[in-house]
């Protein structure tokens, strides 16, 4: 049986915002987006991630169903800080890289089940802002049982 969708934005971050916490339990998961210069040092050391809405589209076309079943998507913005004194570009790319592979094996198995995650891109910071680096995450969450393996 297919798991009821939830169609609402705000039931649908919540969802993300507990399931991303429960997955990622080092990170620090907020919904909306401040500056990282308004972030601890301890936060940005261990990673921050922003959970922002892009847009809604791809609504279900059948009688009745419309605006329903729609694709959500968000943006997870992840900022990141070295030590500048101890660390050099290789570290900040690697802190980028080692977040996003831990976004990556999420999305295999996000423990969501009102709607399904698809993984879009993932664009780094290209350590433009050394000691400091961001990731962006495109999500796609969308109706249950729609992602084909």
């Amino acid at each position: 049986m297919i798991p009821q969708a939830v169609d609402d934005i705000p039931g649908k971050l919540a969802a993300l915002e507990a399931a991303l916490t429960a997955g990622l339990p080092t990170r620090h998961i907020f919904r909306g987006c401040e500056p990282y210069v308004d972030r601890t040092a301890a936060q940005l050391a261990a990673g921050v991630l922003n959970i922002l809405i892009d847009r809604e589209d791809a609504y279900a076309a059948g009688r009745g169903r419309a605006a329903q079943a729609g694709t959500l998507a968000v943006l997870l913005v992840g900022y990141l800080q070295v030590d500048e004194n101890t660390a050099g570009k290789a570290d900040l790319q690697d802190a980028e890289a080692a977040l996003a592979e831990e976004i990556k094996t999420w999305v295999k198995a996000p423990a969501i089940v009102t709607f399904d995650v698809r993984l879009d891109y993932v664009r780094f910071s290209r350590q433009l802002e050394f000691p400091y680096g961001w990731i962006i995450v495109a999500l796609e969450l969308v109706p249950p049982g729609t992602n084909v393996y």
